[in-house]
């Protein structure tokens, strides 16, 4: 059996509150010269947001990104 072709999977709508989000982590990883998004990138773009379940949860555990860095 040959392999799924993913090319024909459209890609996921995302709310804009999730693009936003991931904006965030991908400058911050800019910011450190790394190609990738790493998990603490997306984590702090979700808290900065503000919105959205990670966001609470993030909260609810103490996590305050406006204690970071601008690294």
């Amino acid at each position: 059996m040959p392999a799924p072709d993913h090319r024909h999977i459209p890609p996921p709508r995302l709310a804009p509150y999730s693009r936003k989000a991931i904006g965030i982590a991908e400058e911050r990883s800019e910011r450190k010269g790394s190609a990738r998004i790493e998990c603490e990138d997306l984590l702090i773009g979700l808290a900065q947001v503000g919105r959205g379940v990670a966001a609470t949860v993030l909260t609810d555990v103490g996590f305050d990104p406006a204690t970071l860095d601008a690294t």
